[in-house]
Formats: structure tokens, C-alpha cells, sequence
């Protein structure tokens, strides 16, 4: 049970209480992404984006920003 470690301790001496936590448990995120990609030169890309994802369990929130700077080049085959 990510995130919920304190919980899945509490409930290791309970291998049916466990199963059943698990069960239960589910997982929801949100991401939104910006971004822009532009060829400066016919065998190049080069993308820009931000990432914001939504993730929240029980109390913990996971939400977080993310950046990626990438730039495509061609391989030779």
C-alpha cells in the first residue's frame, strides 16, 4: 500500500486485515502538460514542458511540478 506504510505495519500481524487494506486502497492522478516543440534544423527537435500532477492518499500528497528539456536527434540507421 504505497504511502501508507504506518497503516500496512499496523496491520502485518493481520495477513486477512491486509488483503482486505489492499483491496480498498486505489489510486487517482491528475496531469496536466504544457509545452512547445519547434525543429531549429531539419534533423532536430527540441521540446520544452511542465508537468503538474495531482496525487493525493490519505493524508499524504504526492503533487508535484516536474520540468523536461529534451532534444531529438537522428540516429544513424
Amino acid at each position: 500500500a504505497l504511502g501508507r506504510y504506518p497503516a500496512w505495519r499496523a496491520h502485518a500481524e493481520d495477513p486477512d486485515r491486509l488483503v482486505q487494506y489492499a483491496a480498498e486502497s486505489y489510486y487517482f492522478s491528475f496531469l496536466a502538460e504544457f509545452g512547445y516543440e519547434f525543429a531549429p534544423a531539419p534533423d532536430l527537435m527540441v521540446a520544452a514542458k511542465v508537468q503538474w500532477r495531482h496525487f493525493t492518499h490519505d493524508p499524504l500528497d504526492y503533487s508535484n511540478w516536474t520540468v523536461h528539456l529534451q532534444v531529438g536527434i537522428p540516429l544513424p540507421w
